[in-house]
């Protein structure tokens, strides 16, 4: 299978994109495809999908600018720009459009490799945060969604429902619930993704060294196994779990319980997966609070049915 990056090269010369095509050949490129103008390009790109194109910037029909703010808008590929000559207003222009490296013309071999690796670590880097943005605003959202439910004063079953969804979807995980303490024990009040069955089995104690440390210690805890089932449930739909996260819900002097999500595979929980399950726990805690100061005496027996 051939694995080679592959590049459009896009210049109305003829002799520019010959001397392109053999210089990005010598230096292990493949040029999956030409063009001679913006509307070619697109037309292209559209077809080829290339994993990065470098376009000249002043052509006929469409110039470069122009067609690199239509593949911005359609498509996810980095662009290289490459210029006789580069002043300010242009650089404003080409940035603007979506440049991620500059070449000018005409190009040396030496030039093409490092302008190459500028612009994918460029376009990585601006994709992480784009990706980065959506979830926080996504993640905002949620948390003022979950506010709102509270306020208004919705039932603690739809709240804790709300807040187990939003966990499975921002963490891309097929189970969340939550677990109360019981006396000595922590059990499952509530969950997405697991069956009655399974949530009735599964138990735990202060001492556990996953779940009871993240109540007792009032700190998310984690756990991966490569082998082991964390959970120990038997039937549960989606196999057996590999990661786990359990994360306190703070109550007053000490956490009621724990927010827990769990996935099939080895894979730890990232830091910023923890910041939004802890973000729910604060959520949950505040609603719990607020049901304690309606019912002081049955507010524990309303989280279990």
């Amino acid at each position: 299978m051939d694995d080679r990056l592959r590049v459009l090269v896009v210049d109305d010369e003829d002799m520019v994109r010959a001397t392109l095509v053999d210089m990005l050949g010598l230096a292990g490129y493949e040029v999956c495809g030409e063009a001679v103008d913006g509307i070619q390009a697109l037309e292209a790109v559209g077809r080829l999908h290339p994993d990065i194109v470098m376009m000249d910037i002043c052509m006929p029909r469409m110039d470069g600018i122009q067609a690199a703010r239509v593949i911005r808008s359609t498509w996810s590929i980095p662009i290289i720009f490459l210029t006789a000559f580069l002043d300010r207003e242009m650089i404003n222009r080409a940035a603007d459009a979506g440049a991620f490296a500059y070449l000018i013309k005409p190009c040396r071999q030496a030039e093409l490799a490092p302008a190459i690796e500028m612009a994918l670590k460029r376009f990585g880097e601006a994709r992480s945060h784009h990706e980065r943005a959506e979830a926080t605003q996504w993640e905002l959202q949620a948390v003022r969604t979950l506010a709102e439910e509270i306020a208004r004063g919705a039932g603690i079953r739809d709240v804790l429902q709300l807040a187990l969804r939003y966990i499975v979807r921002g963490l891309d995980v097929p189970a969340a619930a939550l677990m109360v303490r019981e006396g000595g024990d922590l059990r499952i009040s509530t969950a997405v993704g697991l069956d009655v069955q399974c949530r009735e089995q599964f138990r735990r104690t202060l001492e556990d060294p996953l779940f009871g440390r993240a109540v007792l210690s009032n700190h998310p805890q984690t756990a991966v196994a490569a082998e082991e089932d964390l959970l120990g449930l038997s039937g549960n739909a989606f196999g057996p779990c590999r990661s786990a996260l359990a994360v306190p819900v703070p109550v007053g002097a000490a956490p009621a319980g724990c927010l827990v999500a769990c996935r099939p595979d080895p894979v730890a929980f990232t830091r910023e997966e923890m910041a939004l399950v802890s973000t729910m726990a604060s959520e949950v805690g505040i609603a719990i609070q607020a049901l304690q100061r309606q019912s002081p005496k049955g507010w524990q027996e309303a989280l279990w049915t």
